[in-house]
């Protein structure tokens, strides 16, 4: 479900054409989950979206397919698009009122690695491939033996032109087959069918005009040609389909030559060898084709499948990484020679300062380890945190907010929050802090009773350890024992579509 939504996420970016989106998840009855992303960017038509398309059918359909749950994916040119994840968990009975479960129903065996996401879309990979190729062999042999031997023999012919039609017949069978493939979509079941018996009746007009000892010789341009045709329009069928269709291929032409009479003992050898030969080197392709499909795929399938996890959790690794050393980056240039010198001795706890300058890094670190939280406001939910360590060291604070919160980026959310941190660090008695959340701007403002904070008049405070942002601004004032300081962040106008 995951990776569906990721995959559907970059298909927003890349497509809808608009820069905001909604992403909801909820629970659905006892044991199940949905998951609903929508946006009202240009939309498109799902029925023209080719069957090979990683994208839809890999990615966010077939991964539901997989895990046994559905996808159902509405869109419409110029009306957005919404796709929903459902998935119920059979195996999971309901919690009973003391937390209990019952154990009653088995959980379901694991789906087999065969019926993967990554199995199909290689499967289909492989498919389309070894169609192109039968049909690439189907048109060059048409084009160049059977067209050859066509003008050579048509006086052999009885008549000519039912012969001259079986092979524009075929031809049209090739077109029809090629235009979906070329297109990447899979052959309609009714439109193969036409094909396919357009192929055997080619067929059967071929055998039944040419005269029964020219049968599988070089007159007979259609005997080992037609057996391709139906190899591309069968590729992804099982290999007995394909053998049942060249045995009535066969069939056809030796009934042909046994309806003008029994054939000698050279014309039956003759058509024993070419129906080995012939047919038999389209049945051996036939089956390397299947054992692709069926056993090769999902070896390719297991391994691709463990690549793309090994890479998801080597970028989901890379990126904690990087976001540890960028939230503990700020607290270098305090933090640490703090911790420094109270290792060395050179600070004694003892010292009043130095317990002010604990009490304000225990207050960033706390706001730090609130920064992970997945919470619907993140912003207010690191002033709680700053303003519990504070209340632990006795301090009285009260928090107010005013306004519709909205989204804040992490980056921002340091700056607005540490000067709240830092006041709060060194305020003995009492403190007020205020967030204020206006279309425009975002402001976060502290008032410190009783705060030992040497700093007066107006000044820009940056967060330590890093550059400020110009679109945020703190200023910090002193009266008396009074500390007000207050960080502003001015809020970029929204683009796009503003969903609900």
């Amino acid at each position: 479900m995951f990776n569906g939504v990721r995959e559907a996420v970059t298909n927003v970016s890349r497509h809808a054409g608009v820069r905001e989106a909604e992403l909801s998840a909820w629970r659905e009855g006892a044991n199940g989950v949905l998951v609903e992303l929508s946006d009202r960017g240009r939309g498109f038509d799902p029925d023209t979206v080719p069957v090979r398309r990683r994208g839809i059918s890999g990615s966010i359909v077939g991964r539901m397919r997989a895990v046994g749950g559905t996808v159902t994916l509405t869109s419409r040119p110029g009306a957005g698009t919404r796709v929903q994840w459902h998935w119920q968990d059979p195996g999971r009975a309901p919690r009973t009122g003391n937390g209990e479960q019952h154990t009653g129903v088995p959980r379901p065996p694991r789906t087999p690695a065969q019926h993967t996401a990554a199995i199909r879309f290689i499967r289909g990979q492989l498919l389309y491939g070894s169609q192109l190729v039968a049909l690439l062999i189907c048109l060059v042999w048409q084009f160049t033996i059977s067209l050859r031997r066509l003008l050579a023999h048509q006086g052999v012919y009885d008549p000519a032109w039912a012969q001259n039609a079986a092979f524009v017949c075929l031809v049209a069978v090739a077109a029809t087959g090629g235009a979906s493939l070329v297109r990447g979509r899979r052959i309609p079941s009714v439109v193969r069918g036409w094909c396919l018996g357009a192929v055997l009746a080619a067929s059967a007009v071929s055998a039944s005009t040419l005269p029964p000892h020219h049968a599988t010789g070089p007159a007979d341009w259609a005997f080992g040609v037609v057996g391709w045709h139906a190899l591309f329009l069968l590729a992804d069928l099982r290999v007995r389909v394909y053998a049942a269709f060249l045995g009535a291929h066969v069939g056809i032409t030796a009934a042909a030559v046994f309806w003008h009479g029994t054939p000698s003992a050279a014309e039956a050898a003759v058509l024993g060898i070419a129906t080995v030969g012939s047919c038999g080197l389209q049945l051996s392709v036939g089956f390397l084709m299947t054992r692709l499909l069926r056993d090769t795929a999902p070896a390719a399938g297991s391994a691709a499948a463990r690549e793309e996890e090994l890479r998801t959790r080597e970028r989901i690794h890379e990126h904690l990484q990087n976001d540890h050393k960028e939230r503990y980056r700020a607290l270098t240039a305090t933090t640490v020679p703090l911790l420094v010198g109270l290792g060395h001795g050179v600070l004694s706890p003892h010292d009043e300062e130095v317990r002010l300058r604990c009490g304000v890094e225990g207050t960033r670190m706390r706001r730090l380890f609130a920064e992970g939280d997945a919470v619907a406001d993140p912003l207010l939910n690191e002033l709680r945190a700053c303003v519990e360590v504070a209340e632990h060291q006795g301090v009285k604070v009260s928090l107010a907010v005013r306004g519709r919160p909205g989204e804040v980026p992490v980056e921002i959310r340091r700056e607005l929050v540490d000067p709240v941190a830092v006041t709060l660090g060194r305020t003995r008695s009492a403190a007020r802090v205020t967030v204020v959340w206006t279309p425009g701007a975002v402001r976060v403002s502290v008032v410190g009773v009783d705060c030992a904070d040497e700093r007066t008049g107006p000044t820009a405070v940056p967060s330590p350890g890093r550059g400020a942002d110009r679109r945020v601004s703190v200023v910090r004032t002193r009266h008396g024992e009074s500390v007000w300081a207050e960080a502003s962040w001015s809020r970029p106008v929204p683009s796009g579509v503003d969903l609900p």
